[in-house]
């Protein structure tokens, strides 16, 4: 059976792991300034986050507090994947990049503009955790579950993955939302929740 094997959140400014706050830091009032400091507290070693914009820290820190050492286990690397989705893309990093040429600067930052397309939070996520299999990153006005079962079962199905990282991964103006859980076909199903739309609708919306 398809399987989902565990979720995080990163909301405001808490993350919580299957339905356990494993941090939480109310003073910080921005996304980067909070990440920064979840960074700080998990321990984390890894100089290129400090270079990434915030949606890609944003993956890339819901990720750590998700995933260890015994996920995937057993699994090749290439046999695992990711898909991601979001509402906005990039526009926050978007905007920045169109700033810096706005100013009339006669190069626009490379340091920006490298982090203009979704999917390379999807790369940074895969670099940091060996991930090789199939990857995708779609754009949606909101989650969209159905579709993200859909597509990941048909992978499972069709044998080109065999574990996979999945979720919604966004960040605006108005605020951000990390929610990405683990996928796997198992034959040990005891306290594991089947990978349906409406299991992972309702872990999606749960309140934190």
């Amino acid at each position: 059976m398809i399987c989902i094997t565990g979720h995080v959140h990163i909301k405001g400014n808490r993350i919580v792991k299957d339905g356990k706050i494993v941090f939480e830091n109310p003073e910080d009032s921005t996304l980067r300034s909070f990440l920064k400091a979840a960074y700080k507290s998990a321990g984390i070693k890894y100089p290129k986050f400090y270079k990434m914009d915030g949606m890609s820290k944003l993956g890339f820190i819901a990720a750590e507090y998700l995933l260890d050492t015994e996920d995937f286990k057993g699994i090749d690397s290439e046999d695992t994947g990711i898909i991601l989705s979001n509402a906005h893309a990039t526009l926050v990093t978007d905007k920045q990049h169109q700033q810096s040429i706005d100013t009339g600067e006669k190069i626009a930052s490379p340091a920006i503009f490298v982090y203009t397309l979704p999917n390379i939070v999807t790369g940074e996520i895969s670099i940091r955790h060996n991930l090789k299999g199939e990857n995708a990153f779609f754009v949606t006005k909101e989650f969209q579950p159905e579709m993200m079962v859909r597509v990941i079962n048909n992978l499972f199905l069709t044998r080109k993955m065999k574990a996979a990282l999945a979720g919604w991964i966004d960040e605006s103006e108005e605020g951000w939302h990390a929610f990405l859980y683990k996928v796997v076909q198992t034959d040990q199903t005891k306290d594991l929740a089947e990978h349906t739309p409406e299991k992972v609708k309702n872990i999606f919306e749960t309140k934190i």
